[in-house]
């Protein structure tokens, strides 16, 4: 059989099966009937890999609301998962410092039920503890996070790496410039296939 078009693969194979092979001539009140069945597509797309920095702060300013807002978050991520995507990840916490915690010799860890308790744990330790936001630190903690990982990794190189940094404020330690931060992450990403949102 030929393939679907791109726009329908991923979705369902539709099954006809008529219960008559043919109609009788001159018939206008009779009505076919049809089985129809739904079965998995036989090239269901492969579930594609995510690997995410997570940078979350946790200095002082993230008391109260915010820091329940990003506890809701994680904690449901970590129960649910991005759907269609294969989630390695590695949290940093932030303030005045970089809390990195890694676990294990990997550089991320895949998101699945045997890390996810571990995870879980690490989503109960967030508190707004940290006096200042160094928001220039902990990204460029990560930046080395995923060049360990492209080192580390045969196919990192060509693996699009995530850095996502969920805060409340602005910085008020280490590099407090917007144009500065920008310009320094885009050396310090160099042609390595880093995204930081």
């Amino acid at each position: 059989p030929a393939s679907p078009p791109s726009e329908l693969r991923g979705w369902p194979d539709v099954e006809l099966a008529l219960q008559y092979s043919q109609a009788p001539l001159h018939r206008d009140d009779l009505v076919i009937k049809a089985l129809v069945t739904l079965a998995p597509p036989a090239d269901q797309p492969p579930v594609e890999k995510a690997y995410v920095v997570l940078c979350l702060d946790e200095s002082l300013s993230m008391r109260g609301d915010s820091m329940e807002l990003l506890r809701t978050f994680m904690k449901d991520l970590v129960k649910h998962g991005v759907n269609g995507l294969d989630l390695y990840l590695r949290i940093l916490f932030f303030g005045g410092n970089v809390v990195d915690k890694k676990m294990g010799d990997d550089e991320m860890v895949h998101l699945n039920d045997a890390s996810r308790p571990a995870f879980s744990a690490i989503v109960d330790d967030m508190d707004a503890r940290q006096g200042r936001t160094n928001i220039s630190g902990v990204l460029t903690h990560a930046m080395g996070v995923c060049k360990k990982h492209c080192e580390k990794t045969e196919t990192g190189a060509m693996t699009a790496m995530h850095i996502v940094c969920l805060t409340d404020g602005v910085a008020n330690d280490g590099i407090v410039n917007g144009a500065e931060l920008h310009s320094k992450l885009k050396e310090e990403i160099g042609g390595e296939n880093i995204f930081v949102h």
